[in-house]
């Protein structure tokens, strides 16, 4: 993508970034539900209908998925920004 100095160019790459990050963000919840499965053999806790959750199990994966998916989201994003920002002509007056 070519970097933009103007303000709708800006806005599509930031917005590019974002949607990237929500992308990610997606794809490793989708990768921890399904190691939850393989470990466990049962539904992750936050989609688990049974009213009988264990509490430990249930916190654990919450505080792992979020940490992963901030992590990844997170270094999408500063990922994307340091990309653009390299890319970037130096203008001389």
């Amino acid at each position: 993508m070519k970097p933009s100095n103007s303000k709708t160019g800006k806005f599509l790459e930031s917005t590019v970034i974002s949607l990237s990050a929500v992308a990610a963000g997606i794809v490793v919840k989708k990768g921890m539900d399904m190691i939850y499965e393989k470990i466990y053999g049962q539904d992750p806790p936050d989609q688990n209908s049974d009213e009988n959750v264990n509490l430990v199990k249930f916190l654990a994966y919450s505080v792992i998925t979020g940490i992963a998916i901030n992590l990844v989201k997170n270094t999408v994003l500063r990922s994307g920004t340091v990309l653009i920002e390299k890319n970037k002509s130096v203008e001389i007056e």
